[in-house]
């Protein structure tokens, strides 16, 4: 999996399955069944990220967001990166860009 920090202003591409800043890690909608690699369906695993309040952002109507910042025009699972990583929100992730 491909995995991104979003700097400020930066444009940024489809060929990350994944994107992260201060506040969010942004998993897109179509790659997450990849992601956790846990043997769930799609809709499975969104429910779980609901009811654990683990996203921090969604749209009104659905459990996904379709905006990433600087990028437009693709759904992701917005994670609240307070409750996913153990890092503390003002410390950067020191992730690989590439998880195997």
């Amino acid at each position: 999996m491909l995995l991104e920090h979003l700097k400020k202003n930066q444009k940024i591409t489809i060929k990350f399955v994944a994107w992260y800043d201060d506040e969010c890690i942004y998993i897109r909608a179509d790659r997450i069944v990849d992601a956790v690699d846990i043997g769930l369906k799609r809709a499975e695993i969104a429910r779980i990220l609901d009811d654990g309040d683990y996203l921090r952002k969604k749209d009104n109507d659905r459990r996904t967001c379709r905006r990433v910042p600087g990028m437009g025009g693709v759904t992701v699972y917005a994670l609240h990166r307070g409750k996913i990583g153990p890092e503390p929100q003002n410390l950067p992730m020191d992730l690989p860009t590439s998880i195997a």
